[in-house]
């Protein structure tokens, strides 16, 4: 485009939706690996996990795992297409977790 003479300024986002959807994921993903860790550490005492006493969510931002956007566009005047890479959008989750162990 800019061969061509013109000036291009794309934002990337993603719809509500998806957003929501990514941020859902996120959140799982967050949960479901306190989960784990808390077992690692009743397992390493010779516990197990009996109950969640708390999760807390710091708030999820931007992407869970990186997603990279390609648009491809041809150029008026060329023959040959113009490749633009989009910058990666990122949605996280971090929560806290509490769990209750007995032996």
């Amino acid at each position: 485009f800019t061969r061509a003479g013109a000036e291009v300024d794309i934002d990337w986002a993603l719809t509500e939706g998806t957003k929501r959807e990514r941020e859902r994921e996120a959140r799982r993903a967050a949960v479901g690996a306190s989960r784990e860790i808390a077992n690692d550490y009743a397992t390493a005492l010779g516990e197990r996990i009996t109950r969640v006493v708390t999760v807390s969510d710091s708030g999820s931002s931007g992407h869970p795992g990186p997603y990279a956007m390609t648009a491809r566009f041809a150029a008026a005047d060329s023959s040959a297409p113009a490749e633009v890479s989009v910058k990666e959008i990122t949605v996280s989750a971090t929560v806290e977790g509490v769990f209750e162990s007995q032996p």
